[in-house]
């Protein structure tokens, strides 16, 4: 998930329903305040361009089920190392797309997008889904 900037509501809907289906939980910056952090457990959170200096990592790469994962806001180049998946928000648009052998994935934002999103990433398959996230809950995208 990404760009909750203090969009309190439907982060809390994001949180649970990924807490549910993730084994691992990725933020990808700008919550805004850690009050809206404190929602997100034990999640991986970095640090976008609206953050504090102190909330969150800058970059974050790990190896899960034998796919290098690398994540950072997006604001920034990805300075890290060549990795499988690259995950980043900042532009609060849904991406879905392969760049040379990197799969790169933003899942949207959950303030000021038409259509509130998470994805999820199931590895090593690198399978996509996405979600449109409302009040009332979480739903499939087509």
């Amino acid at each position: 998930m990404s760009d909750t900037h203090d969009n309190v509501e439907p982060a809390r809907v994001a949180a649970a329903f990924l807490a549910r289906e993730a084994d691992r939980v990725v933020h990808l910056g700008d919550v805004t305040t850690r009050s809206t952090a404190a929602l997100f457990g034990d999640a991986v959170l970095l640090r976008g361009n609206n953050d504090p200096p102190t909330l969150g990592h800058a970059e974050w790469e790990e190896t899960l089920a034998g796919i290098r994962v690398g994540a950072h806001h997006g604001h920034d180049r990805w300075r890290g190392s060549e990795v499988d998946l690259l995950l980043h928000g900042h532009s609060h648009r849904m991406r879905h797309e392969r760049v040379g052998r990197t799969l790169v994935v933003n899942p949207g934002a959950l303030h000021r997008a038409s259509v509130k999103s998470v994805a999820v990433v199931t590895l090593p398959a690198l399978d996509v889904e996405f979600f449109e996230v409302r009040a009332e809950g979480v739903r499939a995208l087509a």
